[in-house]
């Protein structure tokens, strides 16, 4: 900025300057000429200086969020290709049971009987993704019988993920989520609206305590 003030003052100084007559020639003062070229050849190398630092600062950004951007889209490569054969197992997995499922028919029933089915349904376990979709379900005729009553829900992950291991039986499947929402949720909720210690227009919010194995109410 320097230089840039320096030129101004020169501009400011040929513009001020008596001219000549019938010529476009100024009468400058040379000390003050002199004074202001020496600012300039003082100051310029500096501003040069600024300038490449500025660049290779710039450059330096550049590059660094290259860096970054490639390690981003490594990872998430990386996570894919894991992502990838985890499915190859988890479909020969299926594959293989179906053919075990076949088998063991093929020994249990007769060719005749088989050959008169359609099809044969191999109903696969439910992951814990699956639950949460189920719980969502659930919670939302809750959180309109709530709302109704004039109260607020909200609810984290890792709440759902609690009542999802609570009400997730190998051998029932989900059929015991809503025994654990009514348990969990809908106990919690009732009891401190009776305790008087949330109130009409309040939002509930529903959380896992990180310490102990319950869920905690705000």
């Amino acid at each position: 900025m320097a230089v840039i003030d320096t030129l101004k003052k020169l501009e400011d100084l040929v513009a001020d300057a008596s001219h000549l007559p019938f010529s476009d020639k100024a009468l400058v003062n040379d000390d003050e000429i002199v004074h202001l070229v020496e600012e300039l050849r003082m100051d310029l190398p500096k501003e040069l200086n600024r300038a490449a630092e500025i660049m290779q600062e710039q450059e330096n950004i550049i590059g660094r969020a290259r860096e970054e951007a490639k390690d981003i889209v490594d990872s998430a490569q990386t996570r894919a290709n894991q992502l990838l054969e985890e499915s190859e197992i988890v479909i020969q997995a299926k594959e293989r049971a179906r053919a075990i499922i076949q088998k063991s028919l093929s020994k249990q029933f007769a060719p005749e009987f088989l050959n008169r089915l359609d099809e044969i349904i191999t109903f696969d376990q439910l992951d814990l993704a699956a639950i949460k979709l189920i719980i969502d379900i659930e919670l939302r005729s809750l959180f309109k019988r709530v709302k109704e009553l004039g109260y607020d829900i909200t609810i984290t992950d890792k709440a759902k993920e609690f009542v999802a291991t609570k009400g997730y039986d190998v051998q029932f499947g989900a059929r015991p989520l809503k025994r654990a929402i009514q348990n969990y949720i809908e106990d919690g909720i009732c009891e401190r609206i009776l305790a008087g210690k949330i109130h009409e227009g309040d939002t509930i919010a529903i959380g896992k305590n990180p310490n102990a194995d319950e869920l905690t109410f705000k």
